[in-house]
């Protein structure tokens, strides 16, 4: 008997009232539970517009069907539709973000850019830091980009010769050279440093001073310093012109009255290692002077090709 009843009441019960949906084409259809009017494809419109969709709820339950109701149908899903693109266009700038550049593509182009922005950097508030020194040559490499005389057709020998002498001043090449080098320093003589640290300084003008010379307004933020007795690590932010921003650092010591830089680290790459672990893999099997070789046949290549000596190359 039990059974019987239970089997009876649920023939009894109501029958929920048809609910429409979107289907592929756009137009909706029935399905079982919850009200007619309140199409799937238009509940975004709720949450954005509350007070809309509360008066057309409430003009629907007057209207109970006819050709009015349809139209607040078609309205509530114009609606609907809006609520949902509009939400839907900051994620889809995200991603279209992600697939125009993946991360490794982009460390790899901003390591070879970076260390040149350093030059044109703005200075920081505060006084005497380092990375005030280096806010302090600015004005000397914007008025060296700007200057129409060094702009002239012919000029560009003039013009490196301005943006070269200022990199001097911020860039430590010898401390470069050495460091990546690591422990292979310790056996070069005099000489043999100094003629590799005019190589080193060759490569980065090159790579660097080019690009620099193509800047097209990135903007750079110096976010902070931290000071170590003689050592310093200058925070950056790079922002580009379609608003990407990269987390840049600049490693410094201090000599005599100046700090300059022996380091840049890209979104936690550094540019001393990426050579030293280049410098190892050919030091490995070959002499100091095969180094020497291929870093003067990595010179006397077209500009093109890159800036960093190829270790594969036998």
């Amino acid at each position: 008997m039990p059974d019987r009843r239970r089997r009876r009441a649920r023939r009894a019960r109501p029958v929920a009232a048809p609910q429409r949906r979107a289907n592929s084409s756009g137009s909706c259809r029935e399905r079982p539970g919850g009200r007619g009017w309140q199409a799937a494809c238009c509940w975004p419109a709720r949450g954005r517009f509350p007070r809309m969709t509360r008066l057309l709820d409430t003009l629907h339950a007057v209207l109970a069907g006819g050709r009015l109701a349809s139209v607040l149908d078609a309205l509530l899903l114009a609606l609907g539709v809006t609520a949902t693109v509009t939400a839907a266009l900051p994620l889809l700038a995200r991603v279209g973000a992600r697939r125009r550049a993946s991360p490794r593509a982009r460390r790899g182009a901003w390591i070879a850019l970076l260390p040149a922005l350093a030059l044109a950097a703005p200075a920081p508030a505060c006084a005497d830091g380092p990375a005030a020194q280096l806010g302090q040559q600015i004005g000397r490499v914007l008025r060296i980009l700007e200057d129409p005389a060094l702009r002239a057709p012919g000029a560009a020998a003039a013009r490196r010769a301005e943006l070269r002498r200022v990199a001097a001043e911020v860039f430590d090449v010898t401390e470069i050279t050495r460091r990546a080098l690591a422990q292979h320093w310790a056996g070069r003589t005099a000489a043999e440093r100094e003629e590799l640290a005019g190589l080193m300084a060759a490569l980065l003008e090159r790579a660097y001073l080019t690009r620099l010379e193509r800047y097209e307004g990135e903007r750079v933020s110096i976010v902070g310093e931290l000071l170590d007795g003689d050592l310093a690590t200058v925070r950056t932010r790079i922002v580009t012109r379609q608003g990407t921003e990269i987390p840049v650092d600049y490693r410094l010591h201090r000599v005599g009255a100046r700090w300059l830089a022996y380091d840049v680290v890209v979104e936690g790459v550094s540019l001393v290692a990426n050579y030293r672990a280049q410098f190892a893999r050919i030091l490995q099997g070959h002499s100091h002077q095969e180094l020497v070789r291929r870093l003067r046949a990595r010179l006397a290549e077209p500009e093109e090709a890159g800036d960093f000596p190829r270790a594969s190359r036998r």
